[in-house]
């Protein structure tokens, strides 16, 4: 994932060119999240909520500035709100929260499952959903 600053696309008075300039701006995170950790230890003074919805539903209300998401969610996120697909826009991406993901799995799962849920990716991977969803295209 390459999470960074999302916030309302009709925030023009809004321009971040560096991380820097987003610590001047009202921050949501959800609670234990990367995000939380991270700008923490950057110094951010974050507002800490229970869920992303919670940080949206924030966003949308102008009570904060951000919401911490990736870029590829936020028109998903919209539609989940019943907002218009443009509502929000990504403003700056934060190198600092770009998480790589991982599939865990029990170490002693059989052999048999291992290669069915390897198999399973390889024929997803190779999809053209899965391009159009991670924007590879």
């Amino acid at each position: 994932m390459r999470l960074g600053f999302v916030t309302n696309s009709y925030r023009d008075d809004i321009a971040l060119a560096t991380v820097e300039q987003a610590r001047a701006y009202r921050i949501a995170v959800q609670r234990n999240d990367i995000a939380q950790t991270i700008l923490t230890e950057m110094g951010f003074d974050v507002i800490v909520t229970s869920d992303i919805e919670k940080s949206y539903q924030l966003l949308v209300t102008n009570k904060i500035d951000f919401v911490i998401d990736d870029k590829r969610l936020i028109k998903n996120m919209a539609k989940e709100l019943n907002l218009p697909e443009d509502q929000f826009k990504f403003a700056l991406p934060v190198p600092e929260l770009f998480v790589k993901g991982y599939l865990a799995a029990n170490k002693d799962l059989p052999e048999e499952q291992y290669q069915a849920l390897l198999s399973a990716y390889q024929y997803i991977s190779k999809s053209a959903v899965y391009s159009e969803v991670l924007h590879l295209n």
